[in-house]
């Protein structure tokens, strides 16, 4: 995982949301609560993309809530990837933002889910991921000029392209060789920039 150098500033303020985020309504963080943190920065419609993203990546140990301790590292991941301070970074948040069930792989299913997250928000064409296929050396992925894939298809592409070994599953070793390059995360980034984090 990223490691992340914490300030003393950064740490508090990030103490002082996680307390504001949570009430008193115990010590960690909900689901729940999450999403109303993140509705007051976003159109309604994309609250739930949002939340889905940042709930995947800042539980990291898939309790259903989100300790301060994963808060404050999440947090950091997540700035330091959306400010390009960090390729390792970025990496990391893209690989657990789709490994939701936290197994320690990309299954099928997550992937699927994630192509129809980044078609939602505008950041993966199906005519753009067939040239990002095609420059990692799989040939013709596109089976023709402007067609347009489904997001089934594009799974199936990038599961062939990522899945070295064959096991129908992607490691994160398998994700960092290959993964950035499929999949651009900018289009997250400008969807997580409108939620109001410490120090934006």
């Amino acid at each position: 995982a990223a490691r992340l150098p914490l300030c003393e500033e950064s740490l508090a303020f990030y103490e002082k949301l996680f307390k504001q985020m949570v009430g008193n309504q115990g010590t960690d963080l909900t689901r729940a609560q999450l999403e109303s943190h993140v509705g007051k920065g976003s159109r309604w419609r994309e609250l739930k993309t949002i939340a889905h993203i940042l709930f995947a990546v800042l539980d990291h140990d898939a309790s259903g809530t989100i300790s301060f301790s994963e808060f404050a590292s999440g947090v950091a991941l997540i700035k330091a990837s959306r400010d390009s301070l960090s390729e390792d970074a970025t990496k990391e948040f893209a690989f657990r933002a789709l490994d939701l069930n936290h197994s320690g792989y990309i299954e099928r299913s997550e992937l699927l889910s994630w192509v129809k997250v980044l078609q939602g928000i505008g950041g993966l064409k199906p005519q753009d991921a067939n040239a990002r296929l095609m420059c990692v050396g799989q040939g013709d992925v596109g089976g023709g000029f402007g067609r347009t894939v489904s997001a089934q298809e594009l799974t199936s592409k990038f599961m062939k392209a990522m899945d070295a070994d064959g096991d129908g599953k992607i490691s994160k070793a398998e994700f960092f060789r290959l993964g950035q390059a499929l999949m651009d995360m900018s289009a997250v980034h400008k969807l997580l920039a409108t939620v109001p984090f410490p120090g934006d």
